[in-house]
């Protein structure tokens, strides 16, 4: 009979594979929950504040931001002859908002 050793790296190796496998078999009958979909009553305020996010409100907010994005731009500089630009996105609607300035 021949007597065969396993080394100490090819058994870790090994029941790092096997227990990869088991896990993996395992995870497939569960589904992913990091995304769900919520349906939203649109009569509760959090519904009416997320149907109306693009509606009159965020506009002044659009207008508030800009401001602010305006009076950044205007303490930095650039090389002459350019355009620079800043942009953030509205915490309530998503949209980009962006101010630029030209260097002259």
């Amino acid at each position: 009979m021949t007597s065969r050793q396993i080394g100490r790296r090819a058994f870790l190796l090994g029941s790092c594979g096997v227990a990869g496998a088991v896990l993996a078999l395992a995870g497939v009958a569960r589904t992913a929950r990091a995304f769900t979909i919520v349906d939203m009553d649109p009569n509760t305020p959090v519904g009416l504040a997320y149907a109306n996010r693009c509606k009159v409100a965020p506009q002044q907010g659009h207008a508030d931001l800009l401001a602010k994005l305006a009076a950044d731009l205007a303490t930095k500089t650039g090389a002459q002859g350019t355009y620079i630009y800043e942009t953030a996105v509205c915490p309530i609607c998503g949209c980009p908002v962006t101010a630029s300035r030209y260097i002259n």
